[in-house]
Formats: structure tokens, C-alpha cells, sequence
């Protein structure tokens, strides 16, 4: 009996050992854990008093073996057994903040991760946008005719022909304008012929001088054919009707021989020595779109060539199927190289001073809010919520969120996130098998 007794208590005495040495190595290992933190049995030990301000704020619990697994509450890591141990804030060190990822340098590696600084700097917002050449309606002439008459010779012939002022367009034969030359020389002989006679009767033939003169001023006869009738006291056949300014002949509607009365348009002739680009912006970018602002042209039928214009109008309505609004550029063409109907290229540009401004690429909008992955260092990536402003060339004004020397993440920030959603999944799952097992 007394050596069954013995050897149990040998036995016994064994088991105890074994425990003590297994806690001993426990304890081991979790005083030389990465994260060096003190041990977390029943967790008064982690508090280690409290701080001369106040008691110390836990930002989350780890495995200290594992030290991505993260938890928002006290328990047991998954993988080990072990129990999680608390990060402070007065302890974090770079990357463990709040809700920050943690990523593996070789896995950044493998999935592309890079980085991007967010610098302030002066700021132009440049605003591009494809237009049409289109004729200035300003500088449209109609060309009517004040006579009747029987065209008899057409000087220019076909839509599309250069034309310049008081240049001869086409000659009209018209029996009322011949009647009041032929009037208008006769007051011209018969004051002539009283030089020396009755001063009322020299009165009266002025007089009728000048109402023929006045009759053929009406009829739009030229300055120069009024002097040619004085000079050669002959009555033209014809009348000529000329161009009223240098441009282009859009339309006609006259050919040889055809009646012509004063309320036909004849020719349609504009000047395309300065032109407008018809051009449509979004609503969004209204807000940097104003009256007299610069604007540049190109072409790709001169890629070589700049032309500089100014915003002339921006229209008062919106197009209901493309949420979009006609802006009106003009411009000098001088030697008339842009044409109606040609297709071109505008870039409006507008300083904004200077800001803040984080990477285009950096951005994941959702559509709800925006948010940049801010790299925290040794591995960490912290979400951040930002409100950005206007996109500019190469990136997005931030309003807040943000500070100048952060570091973002610029390309595979979409993997990050997905492995940041991923490891919040894991951990509230985690938390609720917890919970469940409580229960």
C-alpha cells in the first residue's frame, strides 16, 4: 500500500513539474513575442496602472505570435491558444493605429504596392473637351437687292467662293433706276441751263437735282456711279451690286437671267476671319467654366499649330439625354485655316492657388464616401476617409483628411483593401465564435 502511495506521488510530483515548465516556456515565449508586451493572465497585468493622465486607452488585442490577428476584445487567438494581449496607444508605434492593415513586404512585392506623397503645390484645373468649327453668327451678311430687275451677269457663281468688299458680285438690269438716271441727268442740264436766268427758277432746278440724286441713293446706287454719270452724262444699262464685306459665299440664290425683287436673298456671304468652337461641359464642371476665360485649340490637321481663344457664351439650358451644357469658345482665323464643321480640340485652364493635392490613383471613391490607404509604416496601411475637391490634372484638391509629407498608397490599393476587409471579416468572425463559445 505505502508503495502504491509513493510511486503516485512520484507520478504526481511529475505532472506538476510538467505543467510548471509548459507555463514556464509559455511565459517565455510571450515575454520575447515581436511585440514585447507584458503578459495578458487575467488581464490585470496589462493595465500595469494607471497613466498620470488617466487610464491608458487600448487600441485592440493581438496574438503576439501572430501579430495581425486582432481582435477588439480580450480572448484567445485562434491559430496558438494563446491569449491576445493589448496594444496601447502611448505604445503603438508606426502602423497601428485604429482599423490599420498589415501586409507582408514580400506580399507587397508580389501584388505591386506603391506609394505616392501628398505635397502642396499650386494648382491649374484643366478642363478638356472636344468641339465643332462653326460660322460666327455675328458676321453673317444676307445680301438683298433694293431694285427689281433682270439679272444679267453673275460675277460669283458657286456657294464656298472668296469674295471682298465692293467687289462686283453680279449686274442687274432695272428699268426704275434707269428711269431715275435718265431723271437725274435731265435736273442736271436744265440747272445747268439756268445758270444765268431766274434765281427761283436756279432754285427749282437745284432743288430737282437733288431729289434724283437722293431717289438713286435709295436705289443703292453707288458713290462711284453717281460720279461716273456727272463725269459722262450717260445713263448705265446695268447696275452693278457688290459684296458688303470680305468673307466666304455661303449660299446663293441668283443665276443669269432670273427676276430678281427686294425681299430675295441673293447671297448668304460670312466672314470667317474669326470663328467660334461650339463645345459642351458637364454640369460639374461649370463651377471652373467662365465668360472671357483663355482657351486653347488644337487640330489634328495641324498638330504643329496653338490657337488662342476666349469662352464668348455659355448657354443658358441643359441638354435633358446628356446632362451636358453648350459653351462657346472664339477665336482669331486669320488666314482662315479652321473651317466650318471641322472637329478640335480645347483645354480651358484656370488657377486655383495653392492645395493640398493627393494622387488621382490614390482615391477609391464608393460612391458614398472616399477613402486613400495611408502607408503607417513596418507593413501597415491605414484607412483614411478624406473629402477631395476639384480634379485637377494629376490628382484631387483635398479638403481634409489628409495632412502635407502623408504617403499614400498608389497603386494595388484596391488589394489592400480587399485584404483589410478581409481581416475585419476575420476578426468579427473570430469575435462572435468567441461570443458563441461564451455562451
Amino acid at each position: 500500500m505505502r508503495r502504491h502511495l509513493w510511486k503516485y506521488g512520484i507520478v504526481g510530483l511529475g505532472v506538476v513539474l510538467a505543467v510548471a515548465g509548459a507555463v514556464g516556456i509559455y511565459y517565455v515565449r510571450r515575454a520575447h513575442s515581436p511585440s514585447g508586451m507584458p503578459p495578458a493572465s487575467g488581464h490585470a497585468d496589462h493595465a500595469s496602472g494607471p497613466s498620470p493622465t488617466g487610464p491608458r486607452k487600448i487600441l485592440y488585442w493581438y496574438d503576439p505570435m501572430h501579430p495581425w490577428i486582432r481582435s477588439d476584445k480580450p480572448g484567445k487567438a485562434p491559430d496558438c491558444g494563446m491569449d491576445l494581449v493589448p496594444k496601447y496607444a502611448d505604445e503603438a508605434g508606426p502602423g497601428e493605429s485604429e482599423g490599420a492593415v498589415y501586409i507582408s513586404p514580400a506580399r507587397q512585392q508580389l501584388i505591386g504596392v506603391r506609394t505616392g506623397p501628398v505635397v502642396r503645390r499650386p494648382v491649374t484645373r484643366v478642363f478638356r473637351t472636344v468641339g465643332t468649327v462653326a460660322v460666327d453668327e455675328t458676321r453673317i451678311h444676307h445680301i438683298h437687292t433694293r431694285i427689281s430687275g433682270w439679272v444679267r451677269h453673275v460675277y460669283v457663281s458657286f456657294a464656298g467662293q472668296f469674295v471682298r468688299k465692293g467687289q462686283p458680285i453680279l449686274d442687274i438690269y432695272s428699268p426704275d433706276v434707269l428711269a431715275t438716271e435718265q431723271e437725274y441727268l435731265l435736273a442736271l442740264r436744265l440747272r445747268d441751263s439756268l445758270r444765268d436766268a431766274d434765281p427761283e427758277a436756279l432754285r427749282q432746278a437745284e432743288q430737282a437735282v437733288r431729289d434724283a440724286l437722293q431717289r438713286l441713293r435709295l436705289w443703292d446706287v453707288s458713290p462711284d456711279e453717281i460720279e461716273r454719270l456727272e463725269r459722262t452724262r450717260q445713263p448705265a444699262e446695268v447696275v452693278p451690286i457688290r459684296a458688303d464685306m470680305t468673307g466666304y459665299v455661303l449660299e446663293l440664290n441668283v443665276r443669269h437671267g432670273m427676276y430678281v425683287t427686294p425681299e430675295m436673298e441673293i447671297y448668304k456671304i460670312a466672314d470667317l476671319s474669326r470663328i467660334w468652337v461650339q463645345t459642351v461641359a458637364y454640369e460639374s464642371d461649370l463651377e471652373f467654366i467662365r465668360v472671357g476665360q483663355s482657351a486653347r485649340i488644337t487640330t489634328r490637321g495641324y498638330p504643329d499649330r496653338v490657337w488662342e481663344g476666349v469662352v464668348d457664351y455659355v448657354y443658358p439650358d441643359v441638354d435633358p439625354q446628356t446632362r451636358t451644357v453648350r459653351v462657346r469658345l472664339s477665336l482669331p482665323n486669320p488666314d482662315y485655316v479652321l473651317k466650318p464643321g471641322m472637329y478640335v480640340d480645347a483645354e480651358l485652364r484656370q488657377d486655383l492657388g495653392e492645395w493640398l493635392v493627393v494622387p488621382a490613383e490614390a482615391v477609391i471613391d464608393t460612391g458614398v464616401r472616399q477613402y486613400v490607404f495611408v502607408v503607417q509604416g513596418e507593413g501597415y496601411f491605414e484607412p483614411r476617409t478624406i473629402r477631395t475637391g476639384a480634379r485637377v490634372e494629376d490628382g484631387y484638391v483635398v479638403l481634409e483628411g489628409l495632412e502635407e509629407g502623408d504617403v499614400v498608397v498608389t497603386s494595388a490599393q484596391f488589394l489592400i483593401d480587399s485584404e483589410s476587409q478581409f481581416q475585419a471579416a476575420l476578426e468579427a468572425f473570430q469575435t462572435h465564435g468567441e461570443h458563441g463559445r461564451g455562451q
